[in-house]
Formats: C-alpha cells, sequence, structure tokens
C-alpha cells in the first residue's frame, strides 16, 4: 500500500534506523501495553528488517512478518515472512491474535482499507498495536528554527495523524480503543503532551 518505489538507500537507511536502541524502546513500550502470550498468533504488517519481530521473539512470541516490498521479503532477518499488501491480507477471517503496525499506518494510500482488513483478520478480542509518527510533532519541529535538518522526509510516507485523527480512523474501521497517547521526545522545552514524537494506540476487535 505504498506509492513510492525507494531505492537501496532507502531500505538502508530504515535498516539503521530500526537497529537502534532508540526504535527498540519503541517497540518495547507498544509491545509492553498488549497482552501478549507464548503461543499466541502474531502478525507484524510492515515488518522491514524485522527489528519487531526480534523484539517479540526476546518476549517468547513467534511472529509472523509481512510486507509489500520484495527487499523486505528478502532482507528480513526474521522468519516467516509472507510478501502482501495490507488491503488483502491472505489469512482467513479471525485467524490473529494480535497484529501490529510499527510505523505502517503512514504508509497506505487508504489507511481505512487497511485498516478494516486488519479487523478482519483478528480473532474477537484480538489487539492492535499501532505506532505511528505525530503531526503535531512533525508541525512543532517546524515551529523551531534550524530543527528541520533532524526530520528526513519519507518518500514512501501517504499521511501524518494527529492523536484525533488516527483515533477517528481505527473508529471508524471497527475498532474498539482501549488506549491512545502521544509518545515519546518533546518537539519543544514545553510540557505539552501533545508535542510528543510518537502516537501510540491499542485498539480490541470487539467480542461478538
Amino acid at each position: 500500500m505504498m506509492q513510492a518505489r525507494p531505492d537501496a538507500s532507502y531500505f538502508a537507511r530504515v535498516d539503521r534506523w530500526s537497529s537502534t536502541e532508540a526504535y527498540r524502546r519503541e517497540v518495547g513500550s507498544l509491545l509492553a501495553a498488549l497482552d501478549l502470550h507464548p503461543g499466541s498468533r502474531i502478525l507484524d504488517v510492515g515488518c522491514g528488517p524485522g527489528a519487531a519481530m526480534e523484539e517479540l521473539r526476546r518476549r517468547g512470541v513467534a511472529p509472523l512478518g509481512l510486507d509489500i516490498y520484495p527487499a523486505w521479503a528478502d532482507l528480513c532477518r526474521q522468519r516467516p515472512v509472507v510478501r502482501a499488501d495490507a488491503a488483502r491480507l491472505p489469512f482467513t477471517t479471525g485467524s490473529m491474535d494480535a497484529v501490529l503496525l510499527v510505523h505502517v499506518v503512514a504508509h497506505f494510500q487508504q489507511p481505512d482499507a487497511g485498516l478494516r482488513e486488519i479487523l478482519r483478520v483478528l480473532r474477537p478480542g484480538g489487539s492492535l498495536g499501532l505506532l505511528t509518527p505525530n503531526a503535531t510533532y512533525l508541525r512543532a519541529l517546524r515551529w523551531r528554527r534550524g530543527s528541520h535538518h533532524h526530520h528526513v522526509p519519507d518518500p514512501t510516507v501517504n499521511h501524518h495523524f494527529n492523536l484525533r485523527d488516527l483515533r477517528r480512523q481505527v473508529a471508524a474501521a471497527g475498532f474498539q480503543i482501549l488506549h491512545a497517547r502521544p509518545w515519546g521526545r518533546r518537539a519543544l522545552p514545553l510540557p505539552a503532551a501533545s508535542l510528543r514524537e510518537r502516537l501510540l494506540l491499542v485498539a480490541t476487535r470487539v467480542t461478538v
């Protein structure tokens, strides 16, 4: 569900970033907010080089990765990995206990379609764990003189969400939101929670 066709330098940059301690802290915070157990069926949509899958394995969970790009399907350091589009997941309805979207929903051309498909493959009571850049933080970066060079635009990003828009998008897809909040470092030396770098959201498919 991405528009741009990134080159080799893009994949190398993402690989370096996802190998940092800061990225591991982000993923760890998201996983701590989910109720995951060994034996759970976890799908990591947009798995990239496999950093989130590695964190899951450290917690005794054997995940399944999925990515649309052949490069990640080949280069991912964790297995198994399926190459597929998030808007057409090759899994049966209700087959997953949890789905992760770690810096992925911003890349969807049609977030509503991808989120509805994720809802479909989750079992009733299953969880969605989501991390994405915070549009409010990115706007605040532009307010700061000279701070723009700290943020490298990603050519494959189609959307940036603030907290209100993200909650609305996820709820419209049929999820029940358990909690959603800004997370991470601040763009300005102010206590405003909305200026934090990321948005962290946990939602569930309502039991029916």
